[in-house]
């Protein structure tokens, strides 16, 4: 998070004052996959088409980070295949990528990690991504995720963060 996104957290404000949806453990291909169907109906309900995205490191240690412009090509670039997923994903524990528009409409996050090949218990390399909206877009966002078969979890966005917050 940046200082903008922790102040809209703590006075659960817009788009804190919504929904977060937030996916299981995924395989990479999959998360990719989710977060191309997520990112899909963000452009329909996203009017300005500037973007920030930053590490947050909310889950991690609360270290407030900068964010930085950014434009919804490099979003989708991102997500343009499985190795440059990997690579536009922080690579400390519990620092996941997030991406806001300039409206506070929605924040996005993901996280991934590699698989350390230290047995069959491990899981594959993958991640998880969560995304916080208004009711309207993570309703939308819960029936494009159902219609390619994944379920995903849905709650109180300030509940959300406020459980994960390692500060």
């Amino acid at each position: 998070m940046d200082t903008h996104i922790e102040q809209l957290w703590r006075d659960g404000a817009p788009p804190f004052d919504g929904l977060t949806l937030w996916t299981p453990l995924l395989p990479t291909a999959r998360l990719r996959e989710a977060l191309e169907v997520v990112v899909a109906v963000l452009e329909t309900y996203v009017e300005q088409r500037a973007l920030q995205t930053a590490e947050d490191w909310h889950e991690h240690d609360g270290y407030i980070s900068m964010a930085y412009e950014a434009t919804w090509d490099q979003l989708l670039g991102a997500l343009s295949d499985d190795q440059t997923l990997r690579r536009s994903s922080p690579e400390d524990d519990l620092v996941r990528r997030a991406w806001r528009d300039q409206n506070d409409i929605f924040y996005l996050r993901w996280f991934h990690y590699e698989d350390d090949d230290s047995g069959e218990d491990e899981p594959p390399a993958g991640g998880a991504a969560d995304l916080t909206a208004p009711r309207a877009v993570v309703d939308a966002t819960l029936r494009q995720l159902a219609e390619i078969g994944l379920d995903v979890e849905v709650g109180p966005a300030r509940d959300f963060f406020a459980d994960r917050w390692a500060g």
